[in-house]
């Protein structure tokens, strides 16, 4: 058992905890205990966040090492006069040697001190001089490092984090800092000059002009530019302009005239705007060879003139308005058609259209029949489709034809009174109908041979009179029928006979059936046999002589056969020849059988004895078995079914039943280990000596190269990893790719999110930007102006460079008419000039001497002269500069004043880098 001591646990954690706080490392500190429970006890105390890094041993684990400061918790702790009293492993001279002589600079023992030195003279010693020495109490003294005067004690672990949270005292600091406040933290050892304290309070730091910070922070945070409107004089024009306090270079914006060096035009323009990169907004002074103005600006083509003047067509005469740019043999005539059709009627259609035919509707009158018809113009009446009314009558020719004129003749729907030829009635039907296939509807007026009228209609067939009548059969009874049964004598009379029928007195039952006579009586009656005495229930009828009718006597046979036994069969059968009743026979085995009577005289060998019995076979098996064939054991030895308790040649059991023959293939399951791999297989016995060269089935438990277990079987080659693992792409994506293959052969396949300098997405992927170093060209379609003055839709492709606007004019900066420009190139610098005109194409070398410009923070342009200036500051913008930073620049060193080069995709190069690809290219 290990002992534990909770009180030592939490005062040797609190006292570590305030040696952390005072600011000494964890690998500084070792706490040591005798036993392992006082070792888990304080461990499960010291929470890893806070603790990490001390190290927590036992004596026996510390041999021969040493540590700054040592912590030693002794644990044992009980009443020192009590006779049971022990210190255990404290005794040992060698552990308490360990113990006392590990530290190198602070040595701390907690303990019950008063039962230690009852129990060695060894602690007597040790306790005796460490008291001469005042190094010994029942609490530890603490004063605070920066206020000195303040002393207190620890007794016990709660006391250090309660007296000093933060290895001072309770005080607060208010050290006063650099930024103007006091410190807020409660007297602490650590950080005594306030390097890494962060003030929490609202800063209120002035700006270079004495503008107080309005920003609202944290009084450590570097404050942000100062947004103080201020009013300043623009050195270069002598302007006042009200800017933010933090803007050096502000660009003035005061609204002043300007003459344009162009057009001589004066345009009112911010006063840092050069005039020379302004289009002239003025109305264009120039005019078409029919003397009318350009509708247009100053600054755009003038393009042809399309005010409309009054011009004569010479195809008809006709005075129109037509643009000054178009001639009139152009133009199509919009005046009214003056043709007429052969009707004459005026064309509704302009000059210049085709008339084609006339299709102004009018009357036109039917040839056959005269009816007035609307139709188009160009159209003939067609007689088959007139739709006037038709004036024609019916074939009798007493109704009008309610129809159109060009429809077939109907037949006539009218109703009218016709008389029908088979019974002279008068009824409503259709002018068409044939009065010979109408049905009549009226009651039928014919009577039976009684005068009773019949209830049908005329044209049904008259049915057999309903109406009831009294008539006496020719049985004699009066009965209520039909007038048609009365008349056909088919009334049955339901009344019952009740006629004597037999000798006996029997009646009749049957309905009344005379004339005819009743026939045999079938009432049963209970006779005597004559033959044998016994009383049978037969018909009347049958019971005079019942032999002649077939029947016998159905009672069982009392007659006894030879043996003694009664006849199973019926009285009327003849006896049964053989006895069938079962006996009890002893047979010769000395058992008893039940077999039928007439077997009883044969010999007893004849009967198979069916009793069970055990039988010990040749194989010294029992089994059960019928008596019968207890002499037959060869036939019972091929028939055990018992565990065979043969022994192979392999030492195994025989796994066949007995009965059947011993093999010399062993099938049961045996456990072999292979030789080349180790892996252990299990096969039928026989198959053992085969397993080192018959192929392996388990998986194979190599390790391929990229570290992941190979996926073959243990018999086949090692085949390239096919499992899929994360990858990290340069461009930040992840995504998972075979682990054989590499991030080149699987590019990033997700849409590249870069925004272009013309401002529009990058269609393409991830991947091939960053294969191809530049991004895909740029597929939005834009609207652009032609020089001639019309407009086509093209892919932008950077067009969008010269403006942010959806319709884009590349002007030339010399005239408006690039293709007849004379002038020289303006692309130039002050190392290099141009010497081709506007329209060539330019012979201007790269300039490779450093940019002089400033970007807007101030500081100066990284790149080269003549060329665009950086976006990106490297000094201001360190991290957006390494991160637009392609990553060939970043393999190795970059040398100083290396001058950098910004594509339009937004990726930054050296100068040097690029250059090596030119000449490779080339």
């Amino acid at each position: 058992m290990s002992y534990q001591n909770e009180f030592e646990a939490k005062y040797i954690v609190g006292l570590c905890a305030h040696l952390l706080r005072l600011g000494y490392s964890p690998s500084q500190i070792t706490i040591l205990t005798p036993y392992v429970g006082q070792l888990m006890m304080i461990r499960n105390k010291m929470p890893k966040s806070e603790f990490n890094g001390v190290h927590v041993t036992a004596i026996d684990n510390f041999q021969g090492e040493e540590n700054d400061i040592i912590l030693f918790s002794m644990v044992r702790s009980t009443n020192p006069k009590s006779s049971r009293t022990t210190i255990g492993f404290l005794k040992e001279d060698n552990r308490v040697c360990v113990s006392l002589s590990r530290a190198k600079h602070g040595f701390y023992a907690i303990g019950n001190f008063e039962l230690i030195r009852h129990q060695s003279r060894l602690w007597e010693s040790i306790i005796s001089d460490v008291e001469s020495r005042e190094c010994y109490g029942n609490s530890l003294p603490l004063y605070c490092c920066n206020h000195p005067e303040i002393k207190y004690s620890a007794q016990t672990g709660s006391d250090f984090e309660a007296r000093a949270p933060n290895g001072g005292c309770r005080k607060m600091c208010d050290i006063r800092l650099p930024c103007g406040h006091s410190c807020t933290q409660i007297c602490h050892v650590v950080d005594t000059e306030h390097a890494e304290f962060k003030c929490k309070k609202i800063c209120d730091k002035p700006c270079s002009y004495n503008h107080p910070c309005k920003s609202g922070h944290y009084c450590y945070r570097n404050c942000p530019p100062c947004r103080e409107s201020v009013e300043r004089v623009i050195p270069d024009c002598g302007h006042t302009q009200i800017m933010e306090c933090w803007v050096k270079d502000h660009k003035c914006q005061e609204i002043v005239t300007k003459t344009m060096p162009r057009c001589g035009h004066e345009q009112d323009i911010p006063c840092s705007t050069k005039p020379s990169l302004v289009l002239c907004r003025a109305p264009c002074p120039r005019k078409c060879i029919n003397e009318h103005p350009c509708q247009k600006s100053c600054s755009e083509y003038c393009g042809q003139c399309l005010v409309e003047m009054e011009k004569v067509v010479p195809s008809c005469d006709h005075k129109q308005m037509i643009p000054c740019n178009m001639q009139p043999e152009c133009f199509k005539c919009k005046a009214p058609c003056p043709k007429l059709c052969p009707n004459g009627h005026p064309c509704p259609k302009e000059c210049s259209k085709p008339c084609g035919k006339c299709k102004l509707r009018i009357p036109k009158a039917v040839s056959t029949c005269g009816h007035m018809q609307y139709m188009k113009c160009y159209q003939e009446p067609d007689p088959a489709n007139c739709r006037g009314e038709c004036e024609k009558l019916c074939p009798n020719g007493e109704h009008k034809l309610r129809k159109l004129c060009s429809e077939d003749w109907p037949e006539c729907r009218e109703r009218v009174i016709k008389t029908l030829p088979e019974c002279g009635h008068a009824v409503e039907a259709q002018c068409i109908a044939d009065p010979s296939t109408i049905l009549c509807v009226k009651p039928c007026e014919r009577s039976c041979e009684a005068g009773h009228k019949c209830l049908k209609l005329c044209h049904e067939k008259c049915a057999p009179c309903p109406s009831k009548v009294k008539k006496t059969l020719l049985c004699g009874h009066t009965h209520v029928m039909t007038c048609g049964q009365a008349s056909k004598n088919s009334f049955k009379c339901p009344t019952k006979c009740l006629k004597p029928i037999c000798e006996r007195g029997h009646i009749c039952k049957s309905t009344c059936h005379s004339p005819k006579t009743c026939g045999v009586c079938k009432e049963m009656v209970t006779i005597q046999l004559s033959t044998c005495s016994h009383k049978q229930t037969l018909k009347c009828f049958s019971s005079t002589d019942p032999a002649s009718y077939g029947h016998t006597c159905q009672h069982p046979c009392e007659k006894k056969l030879q043996c003694g036994h009664v006849c199973q069969k019926k009285c009327g059968e003849p006896c049964q020849k053989i006895c069938t009743e079962n006996v009890v026979l002893d047979l010769i085995c000395g058992h008893r059988a039940r077999v039928q009577c007439h077997k009883k005289s044969q010999d007893t060998v004849m009967v198979n004895c069916k009793e069970r019995v055990s039988v010990r076979i040749d194989c010294g098996h029992t089994t059960q078995t019928e008596c019968y064939k207890a002499k037959y054991k060869s036939l019972l030895r091929k028939a055990c079914n018992k565990e065979c308790k043969k022994t192979l040649s392999c030492g195994h059991a025989c796994q066949k039943p007995c009965g059947n023959m011993c093999t010399r293939e062993c099938m049961k399951l045996v456990r072999r280990r292979r030789r080349s791999c180790g892996h252990v297989l299990e096969c039928e016995c026989y198959l053992a000596h085969t397993v080192d060269h018959s192929p392996c089935t388990k998986k194979c438990q190599k390790r391929l190269p990229c570290g992941h277990p190979c996926q073959n079987a243990c018999g086949e080659p090692c085949s390239m990893c096919t499992l899929k693992s994360l990858h990290r792409y340069p461009c930040g994506h992840s995504a998972k790719i075979p682990c054989n293959s590499s991030i080149e052969e699987n590019p990033c396949k997700r849409k590249c999110t870069t925004v272009l300098s013309c401002g529009h997405n990058c269609s393409g992927n991830c991947g091939h930007c960053y294969s191809s170093r530049m991004h895909a060209v740029c597929i939005f379609e834009i609207r652009l102006q032609r020089y001639c003055g019309n407009s086509v839709t093209l892919p932008c492709a950077g067009l969008a460079d010269y403006c942010d606007r959806n319709t884009h004019t590349i002007p030339c900066v010399h005239t408006r008419d690039h293709s007849n420009c004379q002038q020289l190139c303006s692309w130039n610098c002050k190392h290099f000039q141009c010497q081709k005109q506007c329209t060539e194409e330019c012979d201007r070398p790269p300039c490779n001497e450093p940019c002089d410009k400033e970007l807007r923070c101030g500081h100066r342009c990284p790149g080269l002269c003549g060329e665009r200036c950086m976006s990106v500051c490297p000094q201001c913008e360190k991290r957006k500069f390494i991160r637009q930073l392609h990553p060939t620049a970043r393999l190795g060193h970059i040398p100083a004043n290396q001058p950098f080069f910004e594509l339009d995709c937004g990726h930054i190069f050296t100068v040097g880098y690029l250059d090596e690809c030119m000449e490779h290219s080339n």
